[in-house]
């Protein structure tokens, strides 16, 4: 007849086969057969993989936080951006037909960000390999964009349109150290 689920077959009982009474080979819907590893061996294990696994749940809470931010953020200013054709810090003047151009070509390049941002983040994927990736690009993009800040400065020294204090607290320079950190860990 058949056997029940997981019942041991006559070896098993018997402890034919070298030693023992061992644990069913089975698995019952999916799961794993009892380890026949010793008892204070399993709780060993399993309390050591608990705390690995609210570690990780703590890093993935981070990552997944760190990348919803930076998505809304870029959301945000690549709408406002694309839709004003200026930035926020621009004097009220009219801009030129070319001067819109290029502040919404930059809205696009930060809506293109907040897509990433937001495919990674729907897939459930901002903690693993996927992640990764996405934050390497995110970290080099605000790392570049803050040293062009700082071109700025040394290109507007002498007639003091862009400071090295303005630079420094530019928002690139945060988002790329955050990121940074959250890469190194």
């Amino acid at each position: 007849g058949a056997r029940g689920a997981c019942a041991p077959t006559a070896e098993e009982r018997a402890g034919e086969g070298g030693g023992g009474a061992r644990a069913p080979s089975c698995s019952v819907a999916g799961r794993r057969p009892r380890s026949s590893a010793p008892r204070e061996h399993r709780r060993t294990t399993i309390g050591s993989s608990a705390v690995g696994r609210r570690a990780g749940g703590s890093a993935r809470r981070l990552a997944t936080s760190l990348l919803s931010l930076h998505t809304a953020l870029e959301l945000v200013a690549g709408s406002l951006l694309i839709v004003r054709g200026k930035g926020s810090l621009e004097a009220n003047t009219t801009p030129s037909a070319k001067a819109k151009l290029y502040r919404r070509w930059h809205g696009a390049g930060l809506l293109a960000l907040s897509g990433l941002g937001a495919l990674v983040l729907a897939r459930g994927q901002s903690h693993g390999e996927v992640g990764r990736t996405a934050f390497i690009v995110l970290t080099g993009f605000h790392s570049v964009a803050f040293g062009v800040h700082l071109l700025a400065a040394v290109e507007g020294e002498s007639d003091l349109t862009v400071s090295f204090k303005e630079a420094l607290l530019s928002p690139h320079l945060v988002l790329a150290a955050g990121m940074a950190v959250h890469l190194a860990r």
